[in-house]
C-alpha cells in the first residue's frame, strides 16, 4: 500500500508533465535555456525521488541488509529533490543577477555534498562501532559483509 502513496503522484507528475509539455509547446520554447533546463532538473529530482521512496516501501522487507540499502537511497533521493527544487526558486528569485545565482547554487551543491560526506563517515563510524560492541558480547552480527550505503 506504502508504495502507491509514492507511485500513484509519480504517474500523475509524468502524465501532467507530459501533456503540459505538448499541449502548450509555445511557453516552453518561449523560456530562456537555463530556465528550461532547470525546470527538467526540478521535474527530475521529483520522480527521482518518489521512484526511490517507492522501492523503499517495497524492499526493505527482504531482509535487514535490504532495509539499510533502500532507506539509505530514500535518504539521498530527498537530499537530490531538495536541491533540485531548490535550484528553480534560486533562479527566480535572483532572476536579474546572474552571478548571484551561480553563487547560491554552487554553495548549495557544495553544502549538499559536505552533509552527505559528513553523514557517510558518521555512519560508518558508529556502525563500526556498534558491530564491534555486538561481536565482543556475542551477538549475532546481521550478514556476513558489511553494507555501507550503496556497496
Amino acid at each position: 500500500m506504502n508504495i502507491w502513496t509514492e507511485w500513484a503522484p509519480l504517474i500523475g507528475m509524468v502524465i501532467l508533465f507530459v501533456y503540459w509539455a505538448q499541449t502548450d509547446p509555445a511557453f516552453f520554447k518561449s523560456q530562456s535555456m537555463t530556465t528550461k533546463v532547470l525546470v527538467v532538473i526540478c521535474c527530475a529530482g521529483c520522480f527521482f525521488r518518489s521512484l526511490c521512496s517507492g522501492g523503499a516501501h517495497l524492499y526493505h522487507c527482504v531482509s535487514a541488509e535490504h532495509s539499510r540499502i533502500w532507506w539509505n537511497v530514500d535518504f539521498v533521493s530527498i537530499i537530490i529533490q531538495s536541491l533540485s527544487t531548490s535550484f528553480i526558486w534560486v533562479h527566480f528569485i535572483f532572476f536579474c543577477d546572474p552571478n548571484v545565482q551561480i553563487m547560491f547554487m554552487s554553495s548549495m551543491v557544495a553544502f549538499g555534498m559536505f552533509i552527505f560526506i559528513f553523514l557517510f563517515f558518521i555512519f560508518i563510524f558508529f556502525w563500526l562501532i556498534f558491530e564491534n560492541i555486538a561481536i565482543e558480547k556475542g551477538v549475532k552480527v546481521i550478514g556476513k559483509k558489511r553494507t555501507f550505503f550503496f556497496w
